[in-house]
């Protein structure tokens, strides 16, 4: 009985950790279709473009994966435009407007160098 607990409880654990990681996609990608990506956790691989903002403890910053941004909302010190970083959070989709279609933005949840 105790083996079989383990068991479950290892297969949990995977299942959890699986359904926690994010998916790995472009910038292209995201811009292209967001509202399939609304919601969804993702990983994207871009440079910093400039300029890099931050204040009190927040950063607004652009990647570029294909020449063609998307905003990140984060926290930390601005990066310094040019530098290579994988960024993983949560994709935002506000809805449009009358007036206005607004961009995809991430809200990072972690970025380091690839």
């Amino acid at each position: 009985m105790h083996a079989r607990l383990s068991t479950l409880l290892a297969a949990a654990f995977l299942a959890a950790a699986s359904g926690a990681l994010a998916a790995t996609t472009t910038v292209e990608a995201i811009l292209d279709a967001p509202t399939s990506f609304a919601g969804q956790t993702v990983t994207v691989v871009g440079t910093v473009a400039d300029p890099s903002l931050g204040f009190a403890g927040e950063t607004l910053y652009q990647i570029r994966d294909d020449g063609r941004p998307i905003t990140v909302v984060g926290r930390g010190p601005a990066l310094a435009p040019g530098q290579t970083i994988e960024v993983t959070g949560t994709v935002r989709v506000r809805p449009p407007d009358e007036e206005f279609t607004f961009p995809p933005v991430i809200q990072e949840t972690s970025h380091r160098a690839p």
